[in-house]
């Protein structure tokens, strides 16, 4: 049994999801239709001969990560730039979490949302953390990578998973709570190694929320930590230099194996990338993914997939996990729909 030092998870967590998209309408407009059909603007500026810029539309939270964090600073810059094509600033960047954000967005609370695979997955199958299906999230672009770390101290002489169960090695562990994604990733790839956090800790799992989690690892009240971070990732080079540390890495076939099941990617993490690493780690990660409800005006889906486009060079600037990826690749691992409108862009563009 995990042994629960701190929660803090949000109270949306505790309510019934819609199936459908509904509680508020979509944005009506003065100068769309909820299909998004264009007319006219003022200034008469094109995009892609598809839909006019300028467009009015009603109020439409944006629902990104924590405060400070690293998703609601790409949130802001994704909605700045996405306001610009239409009149006034009608996109409105708020804090939100992966976990939460499907949830908030069927209720109707929010518009577009940002979240990662395993949660839209789950959110699409009715499984945990969720308790019935959401069928209403559509995908607009896929963005950067997150990836499983599984940190533990450097005196550690295993340097994969494989080779800890192998020699039987138990070590303290110390994770976020559940149906945090990075307490799901190292639940579903020890599971896939036939063995859980549970087993490999002799029962004694720590578990915090956030800072609390880290500073404990740093104090050494644990020897494993369990996290969720892009490649490359500030905070985990300052908690691998404040305590000499290691990254255990996946073994080849079952990364292939995790990647086929969920639909996640295989990364590499390059020797050097983080202190004291001397070779290269494999390890699995997934995307995050730019989604709306599907009742988004198709316009606003169409210039959301061409700002993710077009401004990737500047978004590069504000998180440089952004420059880990091509712009090719934000029609893949979109786990949900596509969104009409914006198909419609990849199509114009070429990529769909």
């Amino acid at each position: 049994m995990k042994k629960m030092v701190s929660i803090m998870l949000s109270t949306a967590m505790f309510f019934t999801l819609l199936t459908s998209c509904g509680g508020s309408p979509a944005p009506t407009g003065s100068d769309v239709s909820k299909s998004g059909a264009p007319t006219q603007s003022s200034s008469g500026s094109t995009s892609g001969g598809t839909f006019e810029e300028g467009m009015s539309f009603d109020v439409m939270e944006f629902v990104t990560g924590p405060s400070g964090g690293g998703w609601a600073q790409i949130g802001a810059a994704i909605a700045d730039k996405a306001n610009g094509y239409f009149s006034g600033f009608p996109i409105t960047a708020t804090t939100g979490g992966s976990v939460a954000n499907p949830m908030v967005m069927a209720s109707g609370e929010a518009m577009i949302g940002l979240s990662q695979g395993i949660f839209l997955s789950a959110s699409l199958e009715g499984t945990e953390p969720y308790t019935e299906k959401v069928d209403c999230l559509r995908g607009i672009a896929s963005l950067d990578s997150s990836l499983l770390y599984l940190v533990c101290d450097a005196s550690v002489k295993e340097n994969t998973v494989g080779e800890l169960i192998a020699n039987g090695t138990k070590l303290s562990i110390g994770t976020l709570p559940a149906g945090n994604a990075a307490d799901m990733l190292m639940d579903l790839t020890l599971a896939e190694y036939g063995t859980t956090a549970e087993a490999l800790s002799n029962n004694s799992v720590y578990v915090a929320d956030g800072s609390a989690l880290t500073d404990a690892y740093s104090d050494h009240h644990f020897d494993l930590i369990s996290l969720n971070r892009a490649l490359p990732n500030a905070s985990l080079t300052e908690l691998m230099t404040g305590r000499d540390s290691k990254i255990l890495g996946i073994e080849e076939d079952m990364a292939q194996s995790l990647a086929e099941k969920y639909d996640w990617e295989i990364i590499t993490i390059p020797a050097g990338t983080y202190p004291g690493q001397e070779t290269d780690v494999l390890t699995v990660g997934m995307k995050s993914v730019l989604i709306v409800r599907d009742d988004c005006p198709d316009a606003v889906a169409y210039f959301l997939a061409k700002t993710m486009y077009d401004h990737k060079d500047y978004f590069e600037t504000v998180q440089t996990a952004y420059a880990a990826f091509d712009k090719e690749d934000m029609v893949n691992n979109l786990t949900v729909p596509v969104h009409p409108g914006a198909e419609l862009f990849w199509k114009e563009i070429g990529l769909m």
